[in-house]
């Protein structure tokens, strides 16, 4: 067996000698942050994992919503109300930055069309985590990020995503 070979972390994706051939990619709390480029990423790490290459990334969900529930104005976790939904916006860095949360079905529906979920668990040691095997296939940033044709809950998350926003900002 080959020594691992470790790809050190970068603010923005690049291209890597090892395109393809990469069997495990372990991505720990970087999605949880990622507000504009976590679609670009997702297909940087598409690109660079193997034919039958797997993912391993946390994310936040219900079990790590304390943050945002503990503002007066913040609604609690609804599964079918939040699609992906940002708090902090624009949080610098030095407090901690944006937190991302993500539903079930939201993850499944966009992330899954790159990558086929073997296992999904929203409540683990303070994140989620889901673990996907690579499709075939070429994508961009905007297969990932276009609405799910005929979901409504779609709208749902970008509503309360939209109220959100308005309240954090006043």
């Amino acid at each position: 067996m080959p020594a691992p070979e470790c790809l050190r972390k970068r603010r923005a994706p690049a291209a890597a000698a090892s395109l393809g051939h990469v069997d495990l990619i372990l991505a720990t709390s970087v999605f949880t942050h990622l507000v504009e480029t976590w679609s670009a990423w997702l297909v940087e790490l598409h690109r660079l994992l193997g034919e039958e290459g797997l993912l391993a990334v946390t994310f936040k969900n219900r079990g790590s919503f304390e943050g945002p529930a503990r503002a007066a104005w913040h609604e609690d976790w609804d599964e079918d109300q939040i699609g992906m939904h940002v708090y902090g916006a624009g949080l610098g860095w030095d407090k901690g930055g944006p937190a991302v949360y993500q539903s079930q079905w939201w993850l499944r529906a966009h992330w899954g069309r790159a990558f086929e979920f073997l296992h999904l668990e929203p409540e683990s040691v303070g994140q989620g985590i889901a673990v996907m095997r690579k499709r075939p296939g070429h994508f961009e940033p905007e297969d990932l990020e276009a609405l799910e044709p005929g979901e409504p809950r779609e709208i749902a998350g970008l509503r309360y995503s939209l109220r959100h926003a308005r309240r954090e900002s006043a």
